[in-house]
């Protein structure tokens, strides 16, 4: 038979090990909130860098295109030109950009692709 010691002995150890797993739990709960809490501040950084990144990206993308219409005036005056004046622009203008498609693809490159478009070949 059992005394009422046993009883109290086992309640004890049972109250122990609940605490333990409570403590070990809350600090679980404690540990996982917080690496949330690092990981949004995380993504908030680098939304913040990718949103500079694509204004930098768009505002160099704006440049581009100016300075190939500049080049492609340029180029059809020099061309135009009958006093030998812009001889030394078209020069260079051809070595630089001897073909107007290249130039033009360097602009405005054929495939564009949204950061959200699946990528080609991946499955889903």
């Amino acid at each position: 038979m059992q005394t009422a010691g046993d009883y109290v002995g086992l309640g004890v150890i049972l109250l122990a090990l609940l605490a333990f797993v409570r403590f070990f739990l809350a600090k679980q709960i404690s540990d996982l909130r917080s690496d949330v809490d690092r990981l949004e501040a995380k993504v908030d950084r680098l939304e913040a860098e990718n949103s500079t990144q694509r204004s930098l990206k768009h505002a160099a993308r704006t440049e581009l295109t100016r300075l190939y219409l500049l080049m492609k005036i340029i180029r059809v005056h020099a061309e135009q030109c009958t006093c030998g004046a812009l001889d030394a622009v078209r020069n260079i203008l051809d070595s630089v950009a001897d073909d107007e498609d290249r130039a033009l693809a360097v602009v405005d490159p054929p495939g564009h692709r949204r950061h959200d478009d699946p990528i080609e070949g991946a499955s889903a």
